[in-house]
């Protein structure tokens, strides 16, 4: 049989995100209470930002530790379809119940992401991040993977006719709503600046920039990426 086997190491961040975006949101809310009930106190600001930044710091360690799992994934052209394995249980995914796909890397170059959206008669959606780093020895390389994946898909759509193949879509960075979502990001912070002067509240205008800036600055990195790998694929 026509097959290729691949191990990584998979990171189930969906919950991670969540905790991390309460943990940001609680500590930013304590900072703009600082602001107008403390008077600015600087003790409390900045101890304040410490907590905040400080899950980002160690985000790496805990990622590793609790969020990640290592998986086999097997392709089969024969059957053309793939297999995930683990915990030594097999699912099969075939190519012909998959409608389209995207893959994304982290504006950090962290990890990628790939995603599979199955026919409208299942809504479920298979996706999975994996680790840019091998996680460990005999792992496979994420690029080979990707690429992997990618060719068994070309292949595939070379043997249906076109209303069967199945489509490579956009992410959200590089789509019309992630263009969208960068401008009003960008409204935000201008206004967020803006009313900082008026008001005099000066202190508060470092945090804003911080996480403004930085979700602006991932976006826009997330989707020149995102865009770039659309084009290598077509070439």
């Amino acid at each position: 049989m026509n097959m290729k086997l691949m191990i990584i190491t998979i990171i189930h961040g969906g919950k991670f995100l969540i905790r991390v975006g309460i943990w940001t949101m609680v500590w930013i809310g304590l900072v703009i209470t600082n602001e107008f009930y403390f008077n600015h106190n600087e003790f409390l600001f900045f101890s304040f930002l410490v907590c905040l930044i400080a899950l980002w710091v160690f985000s790496d360690k805990i990622l590793k530790k609790k969020y990640s799992e290592k998986i086999e994934i097997k392709l089969n052209y024969d059957l053309w379809s793939f297999f995930i394995i683990k915990h030594g249980s097999e699912e099969e995914y075939k190519l012909n119940n998959i409608k389209s796909y995207w893959i994304s890397e982290s504006s950090n170059g962290y990890s990628s992401g790939v995603s599979f959206k199955l026919k409208s008669n299942n809504p479920k959606r298979i996706y999975f991040a994996i680790f840019n780093k091998k996680q460990g020895e005999g792992q496979t390389d994420t690029e080979e993977v990707l690429e992997s994946l990618q060719s068994i898909i070309r292949t595939y759509n070379k043997t249906v006719d076109i209303n069967n193949q199945i489509i490579f879509t956009h992410t959200f960075a590089e789509s019309v709503y992630g263009l969208v979502f960068i401008y009003v990001l960008v409204a935000l912070l201008i206004v967020a600046v803006f009313l900082h002067i008026i008001y005099n509240k000066l202190g508060m205008l470092p945090i804003s920039l911080l996480v403004g800036g930085g979700a602006l600055l991932q976006l826009i990195v997330a989707r020149q990426q995102d865009i770039k790998r659309r084009k290598n694929i077509a070439i």
